[in-house]
């Protein structure tokens, strides 16, 4: 029996499909959960059981693992920190996506090689240290307005200090279906030391054969999120800086969420 023939929309779907997949490549899976069984450890229940609880057919109760759970884990989290932000009393409408999304990221514990890969992405969602990131405060949702701006935020940091960690997310306007480019606006994040040294956030390389090295700083021109990890940082006053590289559209400006932390 000779396959039905592809529409005009199907065969058009499947080359934009082709294009992104190349366009892409550079993307990684952003966060783990525990639905993943990406770190069985991590996912086993105090009876020995691993996944996540939950209904299923037949028995009612049982464990399950794959992206079918890993989902409806990381949603419950997005749910316990929608209700966290009206809490602490922010009014839960002008909370941005890309803000949970960067709370997410920026709590995750690492998992793999050091930093953001393409086989755990920033690694493994940690309800305690993500919801603690909010009670802290330790975020700054602003707007950027036109193309070249830099916006700066100051941290100063005591001796002592074993890491600094800024991660930057903005919610993106999608591209047009013709662009070969990734972005419709791309913000660039850079820390400053206080002898004024630049510290770029972390790059993957997605070109064949190079999948499995270590993230390296670099500018990214790809993805809606960037982070920059210091390991025992100098003493003094860091500066955040945060610049629109494009603001590609016709409304102009883009929005952008930016979570930091010192430990």
């Amino acid at each position: 029996m000779r396959p039905k023939p592809l529409t005009n929309a199907e065969r058009q779907a499947r080359r934009r499909a082709k294009r992104n997949a190349l366009a892409y490549k550079r993307c990684w899976t952003r966060r783990a959960s525990p639905g993943t069984c990406a770190r069985p450890a991590r996912a086993t229940l105090s009876d020995g059981g691993a996944g996540v609880m939950s209904m299923v057919p037949a028995t009612g109760i049982g464990r399950s693992c794959g992206t079918s759970m890993a989902t409806p884990a990381v949603t419950g989290v997005v749910a316990l920190m929608v209700e966290k932000m009206g809490k602490l009393g922010f009014d839960k409408s002008n909370v941005f996506p890309s803000t949970y999304k960067a709370f997410l990221i920026h709590g995750a514990e690492d998992l793999g090689r050091p930093g953001p890969d393409f086989e755990f992405g920033f690694g493994h969602v940690r309800v305690a240290s993500t919801l603690k990131l909010m009670s802290d405060r330790a975020f700054h949702q602003l707007k950027i307005e036109r193309e070249g701006d830099v916006q700066t935020q100051e941290l100063p940091i005591a001796s002592g200090a074993s890491e600094l960690k800024v991660t930057l997310v903005w919610d993106d306007r999608p591209v047009s279906i013709f662009s070969n480019e990734a972005l419709s606006n791309d913000l660039d994040l850079v820390l400053v030391s206080p002898s004024g040294d630049r510290q770029l956030p972390f790059l993957l390389d997605g070109a064949h054969g190079r999948e499995t090295e270590p993230a390296r700083p670099g500018v990214d021109r790809v993805n809606v999120v960037e982070q920059v990890l210091i390991k025992q940082p100098n003493a003094g006053v860091w500066r955040v800086e945060v610049r629109a590289s494009k603001i590609g559209s016709p409304t102009g400006g883009q929005t952008y969420s930016l979570v930091t932390s010192v430990q």
